[in-house]
């Protein structure tokens, strides 16, 4: 629920700002080769602002625009058709009328027109999730703005809708510090500019940074801000993003009474508009706090109803997010079959999200590649034209000069070489920590899925549904902390929760465990590393308690330590030769320094592997620093 709401926050500029310059009827040019009256060209400007919204009026006036050759008719038709179908949720047909109008504005040098195309076609790749290119229109934006000497208020609205866009950018990329910058220039630049719709924005945004640093005071204030703003100024849209907002707010806050009241709102205004994208966002939140409530009637018909709307726009995280919680209520509920359907809907849809993420890096490397090329041709270009000058002049002088560029050519390609070989190594290290935090026991996935069908075939249907179940929510915990540098205690003792249950099914009993950790630690705000501690769990099971005949016990203990987290796994099981294991050190110890040297650039040296205090079993213990992040 945190990501759909930070994902309504960063996609708010996409339904509240409009092309405001092209709002503007006083700015005409009439740059074509037709003897047409200029007031056939006023006409034209006048009838395509009282058309906004209306495609088949746009469509007419863009037709008669290029029937008489009025160019800046054609651009301005085609950036408020890309408005239109934007509204309409008609995403591909926005983009292509927005590329128009920008390709025709740079064919004309109509820099203000620019402007307003690159910021449209961002808000639009923010709508469907394409922070790549969102990212390229607000630099190129900046970049037209840096070179472009004319003051003007339009051109000012422009700089303030890229910056709003940059800081929702930093946003997702968890920078907030750099989010609250941006943003509160935006903010500032809206208030000069006495423009409502700006400041109802960045206000909002705001306070999505505030509630994301649980800096919830802070958050409420912003947001109410914003409410305000659009009540005063009569914007459903607005209004119904906002109320969203507060009561996801409320939400985070457990006052589920007042988050059920905002969500309502939200829903109403949304559905009286027909907005599928934020009234599928209100519908789900509404289905989350009932299946919490353990209404599943409710429910169940609240995320069929966001499902149904986020998938008429491609949604991909609405159609996950609610197909995920629908599969959780069947399995509760006893369908079994409605049960798999849905979670095999939301395993498809995640899927889709991850391999769109790959696309969008392999995307931005691509771009720097070629950037890195393009500089060094140059510097190449440049070095050639320094060597013929410095050949036309006397030999001493030739001779001082070759060697000046021969030292010089040697620092660039030393550096170049050096900077290069500090980000491969780099790079490397990322990969290689998000490939050992992926990491998850093949043999594992075999055999739960195996004791599955087992149950299956024994028509034990209760408990294969219940493994499932587990198998389905432990996976889900897997791939969403794949992503993530830190998780909080609470969720990793969750994952740790799901993965010994599952392990207690399969193994039809064999062990009991307990999960300990200490009143000391603020669970629900404290992190560590994920998928951590879960290998020694692993071990525990598979090479100590497996070979014993009693009844197996698997302690898992976490307590803090002035600057430490103190972990130690403790089993029963029948132990091992400790100097044997030291010397050969075993996988999952490997995986555990191999993460901390990559992450964090620590060697630990606080692992130990020691019999447990009864002389029985093994006990593992380790210790992580508290302030990780």
């Amino acid at each position: 629920m945190k990501k759909l709401m930070l994902l309504s926050i960063i996609a708010v500029a996409s339904l509240l700002i409009v092309c405001s310059g092209c709002g503007n009827k006083s700015e005409i040019t009439t740059n074509n080769t037709t003897d047409v009256p200029d007031t056939c060209f006023k006409r034209i400007n006048k009838s395509i602002f009282k058309s906004k919204g209306d495609t088949l009026k746009l469509k007419h006036l863009l037709d008669e625009s290029k029937t008489v050759n009025y160019v800046k008719g054609i651009i301005q038709a085609n950036d408020l058709l890309g408005l239109a179908f934007r509204d309409y949720n008609s995403y591909n047909k926005s983009i292509l009328h927005h590329k128009r109008a920008l390709s025709l504005a740079k064919d004309n040098n109509d820099t203000i027109q620019i402007f307003f195309a690159l910021n449209n076609l961002g808000l639009v790749y923010r709508r469907i999730d394409d922070w790549v290119e969102a990212t390229k229109c607000y630099h190129e934006v900046l970049n037209y703005i840096d070179n472009y000497s004319v003051e003007s208020d339009r051109r000012e609205k422009s700089r303030a809708v890229a910056l709003n866009g940059l800081g929702n950018v930093y946003l997702l990329s968890g920078d907030d510090g750099e989010a609250v910058r941006y943003l509160k220039s935006a903010l500032a630049s809206e208030k000069t500019l006495n423009s409502w719709r700006g400041q109802a924005i960045n206000y909002l945004c705001i306070g999505g940074v505030f509630k994301d640093l649980r800096v919830n005071d802070s958050a409420l204030y912003y947001y109410k801000q914003s409410l305000n703003i659009n009540i005063e100024n009569n914007s459903k849209i607005g209004q119904a993003i906002c109320y969203l907002n507060i009561g996801g707010l409320y939400e985070t806050l457990n006052n589920s009474v007042q988050a059920e009241i905002f969500y309502n709102k939200s829903a109403t205004i949304s559905d009286s508009i027909s907005d599928y994208y934020y009234g599928s966002a209100a519908a789900i939140s509404l289905g989350n706090i009932q299946f919490k409530q353990k209404n599943y009637t409710k429910a169940l018909r609240y995320l069929t109803k966001g499902y149904n709307m986020a998938l008429k726009i491609d949604s991909k995280s609405s159609i996950e997010q609610s197909a995920q919680l629908l599969s959780e209520i069947y399995n509760i509920t006893g369908n079994y079959k409605k049960a798999y359907e849905w979670n095999k809907i939301a395993a498809e849809t995640s899927s889709k999200i991850i391999d769109q993420e790959k696309t969008e890096k392999l995307a931005i490397l691509n771009s720097k590649y070629k950037l890195s090329e393009k500089e060094k041709i140059i510097a190449e270009q440049n070095s050639k034209i320094r060597h013929q000058e410095f050949t036309a002049k006397v030999s001493e002088i030739i001779t001082i000069s070759v060697v000046s560029i021969s030292v010089l050519l040697f620092i660039t390609f030393f550096f170049i070489l050096r900077n290069r070989r500090v980000k491969q190594k780099s790079d490397k290290l990322r990969l290689e920590h998000r490939l050992l935090r992926s990491q998850m026991n093949p043999h594992f996935i075999f055999n739960s899925l195996t004791s599955i069908q087992s149950y299956l075939y024994k028509n034990d249907g209760l408990k294969a549904a219940k493994l499932l179940g587990l198998f389905a929510s432990l996976m889900r915990s897997v791939l969403e902390n794949s992503t993530r540098e830190l998780v909080t205690l609470e969720e990793e003792e969750r994952t740790i929760y799901d993965y010994l249950k599952l392990e207690q099914i399969r193994t039809n009993n064999m062990f009991d465990y307990d999960i300990n950790i200490s009143s000391e630690i603020e669970k629900e705000f404290e992190m560590i590393p994920p998928m951590l501690i879960q290998p020694f769990i692993e071990n525990s099971i598979k090479h100590g308690i497996s070979s014993i005949e009693t009844r197996g016990h698997i302690n898992v203990n976490i307590e803090k330590e002035q600057d430490v987290y103190s972990v130690t796994v403790t089993d029963n099981g029948s132990g091992f030769d400790i100097d044997k294991m030291n010397k050969k050190r075993s996988y999952a110890l490997k995986i555990f320094n191999q993460r901390l040297q990559n992450i964090y650039n620590i060697k630990n040296s606080s692992f130990v592997i020691e019999k447990s205090d009864n002389n029985v079993g093994t006990k593992v213990s380790f210790k992580i620093p508290v302030n990780l992040n």
